[in-house]
């Protein structure tokens, strides 16, 4: 191997390693998710890994042809097979995405037709002799719109997001873009159209891809959690409720903390809010019906109750017994589990101490508690 072969090759190593890592990555929150029943998140997490793992496997087939590969069969046999891997990449973004969960963000039939249309390039590239002919070029056009469509199903969650994690998904989808990008330079390098720029298209390719992947890491840096399109429209309430009293300590609306930018500022702490009182009994009611089973189970139990217009879904604390967790929902409450979970963790987190002691405190408790506003805050951010 020269020099430079030894140079290209360890570049496109260290991104390669990038890229198989950050597919790693999207597989295990594919599994964590899952465990969750935050179904449309999982699945996301699920299409972006298999696309990356297939796009940047094929690459590396590509690669190690041009370096390393000088029998013509074997060349052949390389060229076809990363090809091949690089058309079943968005063939497995869609496949995944093809389900009526995601009816909101992309048209089914649409999502049908250019998975057949997909399905066209590997049967032309299997019919081709050589990646130099024109049948084969007329394959990697009919990828093209796919890649366009999963662009274009990513604009459509960003529509329907708001806040942090908007700016994550803009985030993730520039890096996206800029990624995508440097497949153009990939595709001048290894079907030589312009021999003499050959080692400038790799390199700046490179770049390319370091740019986008290095977009795309930081945009999942410490995200906001994704419970689904539009959950925060079907976030109402939270209460947490003294069993023994059967008084709320802490209550906040959430359709409130939406609209109103000083609702969860520290700055209204004093001000005491008001409780729905015909909702609130019926939360209470529900307590009483489920108290019984849920402090003599071991483990973590959720029970939920249908109300005419809402949905609310009750988790007992198994550190504090006497204390409820409440949370008020309009429908599709299967992704709010999880945030009802993460709510009363951090809950428990926070007023650790505070908690163990609970009865022993003579101060208006609503008041003690409203630090968790900051929270709340953080959650939905």
């Amino acid at each position: 191997m020269i020099p430079s072969q030894e140079i290209e090759f360890i570049t496109f190593l260290t991104l390669s390693i990038i890229s198989f890592q950050l597919s790693i990555y999207f597989f295990y929150q594919y599994f964590k998710l899952k465990k969750r029943n935050l179904y449309f998140n999982s699945k996301l997490q699920l299409s972006f890994g298999i696309f990356l793992l297939l796009l940047i496997t094929g690459i590396c087939f590509l690669n190690n042809v041009r370096l390393f590969q000088t029998d013509v069969i074997v060349i052949l046999l390389f060229s076809k097979l990363g090809w091949l891997l690089i058309f079943l990449a968005p063939l497995g973004f869609l496949f995944c995405v093809l389900n009526q969960q995601f009816h909101e963000i992309l048209d089914i039939k649409t999502t049908q037709i250019l998975i057949l249309f997909n399905s066209i390039a590997p049967v032309l590239l299997f019919l081709s002799p050589s990646t130099d002919t024109l049948l084969f070029r007329a394959s990697i056009v009919l990828m093209i719109p796919s890649l366009i469509y999963i662009i274009y199903i990513q604009l459509n969650i960003i529509k329907k997001t708001k806040g942090q994690l908007k700016k994550r998904i803009i985030l993730f989808l520039s890096g996206e873009i800029v990624a995508f990008s440097s497949l153009v330079n990939a595709l001048l390098v290894n079907l030589s159209l312009i021999p003499e720029w050959s080692n400038v298209f790799y390199y700046s390719g490179l770049g390319i891809l370091f740019c986008g992947l290095l977009l795309i890491i930081i945009s999942l840096i410490n995200s906001p959690p994704f419970y689904g399109l539009n959950y925060q429209q079907n976030l109402l309430k939270f209460y947490v409720i003294n069993n023994n009293n059967k008084k709320c300590f802490y209550f906040v609306d959430f359709q409130r903390a939406f609209s109103e930018d000083s609702y969860l500022s520290t700055v209204s702490i004093k001000n005491v809010r008001s409780i729905d009182k015909a909702l609130f009994s019926k939360v209470i009611t529900g307590i009483e019906l489920m108290i019984g089973d849920l402090t003599n189970t071991k483990g973590e139990k959720i029970t939920q109750i249908q109300q005419e217009n809402s949905m609310l879904i009750f988790d007992h604390s198994t550190t504090y017994e006497d204390i409820s967790y409440i949370l008020v929902v309009k429908n599709d409450v299967q992704p709010y589990y999880s945030f009802l979970q993460q709510l009363k963790r951090q809950f428990e987190l926070f007023f650790k101490e505070i908690l163990i002691s609970l009865e022993k405190i003579k101060t208006n408790p609503e008041k003690l508690f409203r630090s968790f506003d900051m929270i709340i805050a953080w959650l939905l951010r």
